[in-house]
């Protein structure tokens, strides 16, 4: 006997009732996917971490006192170096005041008149050779001075001294006057006058020496 389904439509249930089946259990593996993993993650211990962000917060409030409490130490010891520069500044200034007063002036007189000194020379003359300066050979004893005066009014700032003296020869002028001009206590050193002053001896015989002035500035 042959049997003929003559109900399709069951068939097409059937095949709807299996896809949802399927449907389903695919959701459900998902679902426990998913609730595993979020079981399975560690939990956070929000108490620690609160206390590791509070440690940290006081360790830089901490930083900070500690730069805002240097900060007055270290302008201490700016006001202290700088009181100190200031003191030296002061004693330099002190001893370049007396290196330009006349008694120094006068000192410079006598190492330029001395055969083993010689003159203080200018800062811009420090590195040419003396030899080129002056003569260092030089008998002294040819120059002997007899005034030194000021000429300039006392509230000038650059003030004028006129030199006065003698000379053997006229040689021995030239050297003095090229000391004065490369001293660096004397500028600007020119001669005002030279003469012949004859003298007699007592042979009879003439003799003399030469009467000289020089100006120049001096600073002090």
């Amino acid at each position: 006997m042959i049997r003929i389904n003559l109900l399709p439509y069951k068939e097409s249930t059937l095949v709807g009732w299996g896809q949802r089946q399927l449907i389903i259990y695919v959701v459900t593996v998902i679902v426990s996917i998913v609730v595993m993993a979020i079981v399975s993650r560690p939990s956070v211990d929000y108490e620690k971490e609160r206390a590791k962000t509070e440690n940290s917060r006081k360790e830089i409030e901490a930083a900070i006192a500690k730069e805002q409490g240097q900060s007055p130490c270290n302008r201490d010891r700016l006001r202290t170096r700088i009181r100190r520069e200031e003191r030296k500044y002061r004693t330099v200034e002190k001893l370049i005041t007396e290196r330009q007063s006349p008694k120094f002036v006068l000192r410079e007189l006598s190492r330029i008149l001395s055969d083993a000194w010689g003159p203080t020379l200018k800062p811009d003359l420090a590195d040419k050779d003396k030899r080129s300066l002056y003569n260092q050979s030089w008998n002294t004893s040819g120059v002997w001075l007899t005034q030194f005066v000021e000429t300039s009014p006392p509230e000038a700032t650059s003030k004028l001294v006129r030199i006065e003296g003698g000379a053997l020869a006229a040689d021995d002028v030239a050297e003095f006057l090229r000391r004065l001009q490369a001293s660096a206590f004397f500028f600007d050193a020119d001669l005002e006058r030279f003469s012949k002053v004859r003298e007699g001896g007592l042979t009879g015989s003439t003799t003399g020496h030469l009467r000289f002035s020089i100006v120049a500035g001096v600073s002090y």
